[in-house]
């Protein structure tokens, strides 16, 4: 059986938010992963109960096999923008594993934390649009990557507000994700927008930020019990291809029981077509609840050249209460990028240029039990290219009602499938429809 050494047992500095002591924290942390990867019996490293241990810099780690973090206190990413190691285009992300195995991070009583401190990151990242270059890149530190691992294990603690995604899996292969939190400070990022001008008085934020949830990109997946407060993607599944070691597509993932406020969907993408083919097929999200998201339902393409294939795709038992925007969006990537980037259609149909995407086929996407009240715009878009179709559309028992029925009818292009015991109805089979 593995014993457990604490931080603090390898020099770790709790409490203490000095620069001098968030650096020797990151190396101790560092130092802590290789000694459980070279043991054969200390394989499990603790943060302490109510130790909080301030880390400046990116604990970074390669080739760990069967190393567990219990989290019971807080690692805190040190808000220090000026110190933050900067490296080519980006910042360090918080946490990296690459090349890794049986790795685990859970809390055995659901008090650890992991905590982005994002606040004067998103406050930089806003300066910038306006022109205070604070920030070298909007390339913001990422909570937690893990790339090219496999075995990977994620359950009952919390991170909160990222700079930027909180958790990212590329390239993953037969990963559980359960009881997480990701829990982003929506009120703070609010005053940050109306203190910037960029806000719609009472409303949604015009970007979000980039705090996404879950990003993950591999195969054999599987989230239960997810709670997620944030303004962006909550669960969101990225392309892999052929350049891929344990995938070349992202596939057999399952989003099952989910509790979220805001966000911007259950999503699929972008995904752009590429040399190498990029590829999303058999993800299921199934049990989700929303509380006014942006999103609910979210499936995005984006510009490229090549080929790529979104299929078999389903959402399963989804309850919306109150979307903001369109509930229900199946097209070309709505939001621009903090620093401009991005096709850029948030505004449509107001601004009626938002080019489909030929090269990214989309079929088999069932929608089933559907329910989403209190609608305060259209019903949804689901828009599709002249050249390339979308195929195999199933609705059945998809519902979506709001205080404005006149305008709740989709936009729908070039789409075929069937639909049944569903309101409003969509326009599959159809020519082009406008709203």
């Amino acid at each position: 059986m593995a014993n457990a050494k604490s931080l603090s047992d390898f020099g770790g500095v709790p409490n203490d938010s000095s620069i001098a002591s968030a650096l020797a924290n990151r190396d101790v942390f560092v130092s802590a992963l290789l000694a459980a990867n070279a043991s054969d019996t200390d394989k499990v490293i603790t943060v302490e109960p109510d130790h909080e241990y301030y880390i400046l810099g990116s604990v970074s780690a390669s080739n760990l096999v069967g190393v567990t973090i219990q989290l019971e206190g807080t690692l805190t990413a040190l808000d220090n923008i000026d110190q933050w190691p900067f490296v080519g285009n980006s910042y360090l992300n918080f946490m990296v594993f690459t090349d890794c195995t049986d790795l685990k991070v859970y809390s055995a009583t659901g008090k650890g934390v992991i905590d982005g401190r994002g606040y004067v990151w998103w406050e930089a990242s806003l300066a910038r649009v306006f022109g205070n270059h604070k920030l070298k890149s909007d390339r913001r530190p990422m909570l937690m990557l893990y790339e090219r691992c496999t075995n990977l294990v994620f359950s009952n603690f919390k991170m909160i507000n990222s700079p930027m995604w909180h958790l990212n899996l590329h390239d993953v292969k037969d990963v559980v994700i359960s009881d997480l939190t990701v829990d982003v400070d929506v009120t703070k990022q609010r005053t940050l927008h109306e203190s910037f001008g960029g806000f719609l008085k009472s409303s949604i934020p015009l970007f979000p930020l980039n705090t996404d949830g879950i990003d993950v990109a591999g195969i054999n997946v599987l989230i239960t019990n997810f709670t997620c407060t944030n303004y962006d993607d909550v669960v969101v599944v990225k392309p892999m291809d052929s350049r891929g070691i344990y995938s070349q597509c992202s596939e057999n993932i399952v989003v099952d029981g989910a509790k979220v406020k805001w966000g911007v969907g259950m999503a699929i993408g972008t995904v752009p077509p590429r040399t190498f083919h990029t590829c999303i097929k058999n993800v299921i999200f199934r049990n989700v609840y929303f509380k006014d998201p942006f999103k609910a339902i979210y499936i995005k393409t984006n510009p490229g050249t090549g080929s790529g294939e979104i299929r078999n795709i389903t959402y399963e038992n989804i309850i919306a209460d109150r979307p903001i925007w369109f509930p229900i969006y199946i097209g070309p990537q709505q939001q621009k990028q903090p620093d401009g980037g991005g096709p850029g259609c948030m505004l449509y149909p107001i601004e009626k240029k938002c080019d489909t995407q030929p090269l990214v086929t989309i079929s088999d996407i069932t929608l089933r039990n559907v329910y989403m009240s209190k609608a305060l715009t259209y019903a949804g878009v689901i828009r599709c290219d002249e050249k390339n179709p979308c195929s195999n559309f199933v609705w059945e028992n998809v519902h979506v009602s709001g205080g404005l029925s006149h305008l709740l009818k989709y936009k729908c292009e070039h789409i075929n499938g069937k639909i049944s015991n569903s309101v409003p109805s969509t326009c599959f089979n159809s020519a082009p429809s406008s709203i």
